[in-house]
């Protein structure tokens, strides 16, 4: 599949949105953006791994959230915010 290019923040939001709707559920995906999903029972860490290569699939970020800063929360706000910053080469995924 070709990497897919995002310019906005809402494109970013709805691809998030469709990773989770993807690998959880279209209801969990529809959930607060601050609401952290794996601390809240809401996703395994299996899961969590499964929404980070498919954002990774469809973005070509290299790496996607590898490894997830432990100071973040895995959330769909946090998962918005580290795609943008992979989509200009920031390293704070």
């Amino acid at each position: 599949m070709e990497p897919q290019s995002f310019r906005t923040i809402g494109e970013a939001a709805e691809l998030v949105r469709r990773s989770i709707a993807r690998v959880l559920s279209p209801e969990l995906a529809r959930r607060d953006e601050s609401v952290d999903l794996v601390e809240g029972g809401l996703a395994d860490s299996m899961a969590w791994v499964e929404i980070l290569v498919t954002i990774e699939g469809v973005t070509g970020i290299d790496s996607f959230g590898n490894p997830w800063p432990s100071d973040r929360p895995q959330s769909i706000g946090s998962l918005i915010q580290a795609v943008m910053e992979g989509l200009k080469g920031e390293t704070k995924l």
